[in-house]
């Protein structure tokens, strides 16, 4: 399961989450105005083809009310759920179809594009948000495939925020920001050989060893980064890299601490529903009886099956979005119909 060590959006403040179109959507996309807004209208997809391909564009969401079929039975996952990396398989406005790739199973879910983050589309240095010259002994970076919230816009720049194992805030070309990127788990802090100086929440990365000295980043979620050289008095030149973000500047270590945004994002336990049946690898997962087949089981997984009404029955996958029941077809439950390979 792809989960993003990200403490964005979630449980976030207000106003932290992109809320308008983003980028260019997919390839064959078109823009489609609506007022005074421009929005994305990709074009339909086969989500089970889409579902099958190993390389695909993922994105970053944070989980609200979500459906298996348009217009169908809302369907809520459980409150304060951390952000969660997804494929975007379409989008036509605010209504966005994602793709969940978890263990044992990938399946297509409708939501909107409320709690969609924006990704970073290429490697970029950050400028600060007071304008301020960072030197070459102190910047920020971050990496394409991170995902921010953004903040604010001028004509050509977007403040944006990042939360990961660091905080970094800052302004980057707007041209630079999408809705999707590169797919695939985010790397984390990068060990490369130099002495890591152990460092607590709320420690202070600045452009220079003093306390007022202009903001860098704050850690969030990590305990180590790499010391470049003890300056003496509880100070030092430091150097963060992991997937994500790079941050190049200094700690004082008898700083008091700054304000941590975020929590921790491991993945929260799956519901435990019992398991009443062992389905085959490549089952077709329908959006309801004589639906859409929007995904199929990865494995032989055990699961909740139940009998439906005919050909059809239900089954029920336990997910970090919550349960979801999902119809099968099959001449008996253990002879249920594929549309993906074992």
């Amino acid at each position: 399961m792809c989960v993003a060590l990200l403490a964005a959006a979630c449980g976030g403040a207000p106003g932290t989450v992109a809320r308008e179109a983003v980028g260019d959507g997919a390839p064959g996309s078109a823009m489609r105005t609506r007022g005074s807004a421009t929005e994305i209208d990709d074009p339909p997809v086969d989500p089970v083809a889409e579902l099958g391909r190993d390389d695909y564009a993922a994105g970053w969401i944070a989980p609200g009310q979500l459906t298996l079929a348009p217009r169908g039975a809302p369907l809520y996952p459980p409150a304060n759920l951390p952000v969660q990396q997804v494929q975007i398989l379409e989008r036509h406005g605010r209504e966005l179809r994602i793709g969940v790739r978890q263990e044992g199973a990938r399946f297509a879910l409708w939501t909107d594009t409320t709690g969609l983050l924006a990704t970073v589309k290429r490697r970029l240095r950050v400028e600060s948000p007071g304008n301020y010259g960072f030197t070459p002994d102190a910047e920020v970076e971050l990496q394409a495939g991170a995902p921010v919230s953004v903040l604010g816009k001028d004509d050509h720049r977007t403040h944006v925020r990042y939360l990961g194992a660091l905080e970094v805030e800052g302004w980057i070309p707007t041209d630079a920001l999408g809705d999707r990127g590169p797919s695939g788990p985010r790397r984390g802090y990068v060990m490369r050989g130099m002495q890591p100086l152990t460092v607590m929440p709320g420690t202070a990365i600045r452009t220079e060893a003093r306390w007022g000295a202009p903001l860098l980043g704050v850690i969030a979620h990590s305990y180590f980064i790499d010391d470049l050289k003890d300056l003496g008095d509880g100070k030092h030149e430091v150097d963060y890299l992991d997937g994500d973000v790079h941050v190049h500047g200094f700690v004082d270590t008898h700083d008091p601490p700054e304000a941590v945004r975020g929590r921790p994002h491991d993945a929260p336990p799956l519901s435990a529903t019992p398991p009443t049946a062992s389905v085959a690898s490549g089952t077709c997962l329908y959006d309801r009886p004589r639906g859409e087949a929007i995904g199929f089981i990865v494995g032989d997984v055990p699961v909740d099956l139940e009998p439906g009404s005919g050909s059809w029955f239900t089954i029920t996958l336990d997910t970090v979005w919550g349960p979801l029941t999902f119809a099968v077809q099959g001449a008996s439950a253990t002879d249920l119909v594929p549309c993906a390979k074992p």
